[in-house]
């Protein structure tokens, strides 16, 4: 498997743009240290990441104490996903993919 991310956006309404910038400067930063784990060690970087997620994800759409932490936690799975067969879309315009053969295209 390649670990090349490629990285599609299209405008995502209802997605704050310094999210959706953010994202996508950090969630190949997360890919390329993810590139060395195997599938076990992912999934359970995912189940973290999801914990954290669930727990605080108000702290990173409102602001609070948990954001960094929060983001972070967001853009690691996210680049989990990317590993994927097809990789991930986040909110129908965000995606990232470690296969280069990807043809993502967001639904219109």
């Amino acid at each position: 498997m390649t670990t090349q991310a490629s990285g599609r956006a299209r405008p995502a309404p209802g997605l704050p743009d310094a999210l959706a910038i953010t994202l996508q400067l950090a969630v190949p930063l997360h890919i390329d240290e993810l590139r060395h784990c195997d599938d076990r060690q992912r999934m359970a970087i995912a189940a973290r990441c999801a914990d954290v997620v669930a727990a605080h994800g108000d702290d990173l759409q409102y602001g609070g104490k948990h954001c960094a932490e929060t983001f972070n936690a967001l853009a690691r799975g996210l680049a989990v996903a990317a590993y994927q067969p097809g990789g991930i879309t986040f909110a129908g315009a965000l995606h990232w993919c470690t296969d280069e053969d990807c043809t993502w295209q967001a639904a219109r």
